[in-house]
């Protein structure tokens, strides 16, 4: 097996690759990026490194999949500017198109595993007891900037390849050291200043990054898997959250930050965005594939990380 693997270097890509890697029958991986100078920094010579303009329709043809998880980091920023929100369409669209249009012109059938998000279902009312999956609709008309980002994203891919050759990956928060929503989250709560955030019942549908790798691998192996693919292993209310988190720091959870606070310091967009929304979501096409999570408790992932 060949697979083709764009945004290797990022939280989600690096430990994907390695995972790849150290199959018992290990695919052969291609690694496409901008210049091959990271890649071969990252992974040495266990991949081949491609850059945009060096691959070849030959290359496309031969391989059986391509992953797609480039994207510029949602979080990256501590308030986000316009011109930051317009990087972070254009870095999905723009590579996803690239990447789309290459499968399309070499006559490659590749399925493309692209990367999506759990927020194009759209921010639900506090007081909602949904719980949306991949059936669920997507919002026609909303006011939410990741939903119309992540709307765009798949619009990119779908407007290239037919439905049967996507995959959309459709990503809650990602859980692991260093990194994510835990690399914001956890400054305040390791100065003893940290508590729940807005209302504190908003859900937030998170997967650990084990999962997440093992997810993307399980969809791999499984061609009949096509369209949007769910990628959570639960939600729980923010509130709980931060104390679960709070907890394997050995912290106190004591201060909330009201929305208004959050809206000042972080702007009203990405206040909302990111950590006022509510997203209650199930993977209900991973779980009715046989896809069994590890990890389901969260507060057993939190000491994990932090232990």
């Amino acid at each position: 097996m060949k697979i083709l693997v764009a945004g290797a270097t990022g939280t989600v890509g690096t430990p994907l690759v390695e995972s790849l890697l150290a199959q018992t029958d290990p695919p052969e991986v291609i690694v496409i990026g901008r210049s091959t100078e990271k890649i071969v920094q990252t992974f040495g010579d266990k991949v081949t490194a491609e850059t945009w303009d060096s691959i070849s329709a030959e290359t496309l043809q031969a391989i059986d999949a391509a992953i797609n998880l480039a994207g510029e980091n949602v979080g990256g920023i501590l308030r986000w500017t316009s011109e930051y929100m317009q990087k972070i369409l254009d870095s999905r669209i723009t590579t996803t198109s690239r990447l789309a249009r290459l499968l399309a012109e070499s006559g490659s059938r590749a399925r493309l595993l692209n990367a999506s998000g759990i927020s194009i279902y759209g921010h639900q009312e506090y007081d909602s007891t949904e719980i949306k999956d991949e059936d669920s609709a997507v919002p026609k008309s909303h006011t939410d900037f990741l939903t119309d980002v992540t709307i765009k994203w798949e619009a990119a891919a779908a407007a290239l390849l037919p439905e049967s050759q996507i995959v959309f990956l459709r990503i809650g928060i990602v859980l692991c050291a260093g990194g994510g929503a835990l690399g914001k989250m956890e400054l305040p709560f390791k100065l003893g200043l940290g508590g729940p955030l807005g209302p504190g019942s908003q859900a937030m549908s998170w997967i650990s990054l084990a999962d997440a790798v093992r997810s993307i691998c399980f969809i791999l192996d499984r061609p009949e898997i096509t369209g949007p693919v769910n990628l959570v292993s639960g939600f729980v209310a923010q509130a709980d959250f931060a104390q679960a988190l709070a907890d394997a720091l050995h912290r106190p959870c004591l201060l909330p930050a009201p929305s208004f606070a959050l809206r000042m310091v972080l702007g009203s967009e990405m206040a909302h965005n990111l950590v006022l929304v509510n997203h209650r979501i199930d993977a209900k096409r991973l779980r009715d594939h046989g896809f069994q999570f590890d990890d389901t408790d969260l507060r057993a992932v939190m000491r994990r990380i932090y232990e």
